[in-house]
């Protein structure tokens, strides 16, 4: 489970505990907007989500890794009502992320590829910082974790 020590350097090698800190944040922040801003939210949650776990099960591979994480997921989906679970979410949801990377690479569908990229920098960013840096250090992260989990 993800918790707040885990806010670690980028050159960290723990990037699914990275990953579920930066959920874990932009949650925090989505749990005080209204109903509507969150249902947008969780929209594009659902999305990466979908995709993630829609790439493994085409794969095949990390189907019965992934079913705690989904049931998490689906379990504890109205974060809002939910927020003592957030770090267990957020990890949850790092997890699928990571595990998705090589099955997208393996089935080779790049514009799924691309909407699932997509709606992880729209779930990841905050409302404090710039989009422009924020993306960019996202998409940084994204690199570490293609070049780690794209052969695992």
């Amino acid at each position: 489970m993800a918790k707040d020590s885990l806010a670690v350097s980028p050159t960290s090698s723990n990037l699914v505990s990275q990953l579920a800190y930066l959920i874990n944040t932009a949650l925090r922040e989505r749990c005080d907007l209204s109903s509507d801003s969150r249902a947008d939210y969780y929209r594009d949650l659902a999305t990466l989500i979908g995709l993630g776990y829609t790439a493994i099960l085409a794969e095949g591979s990390r189907i019965g890794l992934c079913r705690p994480y989904i049931a998490t997921f689906l379990r504890y989906r109205d974060f809002a009502r939910h927020a003592v679970k957030l770090e267990t979410f957020s990890h949850a949801i790092a997890e699928i992320v990571c595990n998705a990377i090589r099955p997208f690479k393996v089935l080779g569908h790049p514009l799924y590829h691309d909407e699932f990229i997509a709606a992880l920098v729209t779930v990841l960013r905050t409302s404090d910082i710039d989009n422009v840096l924020a993306d960019k250090g996202i998409k940084k992260m994204l690199q570490e974790l293609f070049i780690k989990y794209s052969y695992s």
